[in-house]
């Protein structure tokens, strides 16, 4: 597993403790041109799969991280959500092609 997998996984688990709000932004397979995005809490992590509710809709988004390829890309400046840490994951041959998590910098640096 490499670092920023498991810097990745940490980060779940205190997402998941705290119920922390994350921002995902989403390209799924079938639709390469649409985009999704959300801010969703981890209601159930169980690796290498991820459970994350909607904030605004209650909806459950499962996504299996388990062949996926996770990058930690830094922090950056995500409006209207202020300065987040930025998790990359990509897929090949899955559901999903792509997938950005943001987590809060203050969440970040506090743990």
């Amino acid at each position: 597993m490499s670092s920023s997998a498991v810097e990745f996984w940490k980060a779940v688990d205190r997402w998941n403790t705290n119920q922390v709000s994350i921002v995902l932004e989403f390209v799924r397979a079938a639709s390469p041109q649409l985009q999704e995005r959300f801010t969703g809490t981890v209601i159930r992590a169980d690796k290498p799969s991820v459970i994350f509710r909607d904030v605004k809709t209650g909806k459950a988004h499962p996504i299996d991280f388990g062949d996926a390829d996770i990058f930690i890309g830094g922090f950056e400046l995500v409006e209207p959500f202020g300065m987040v840490r930025v998790f990359d994951v990509d897929w090949e041959n899955a559901e999903l092609l792509t997938c950005t998590l943001m987590e809060p910098q203050e969440t970040a640096i506090a743990n």
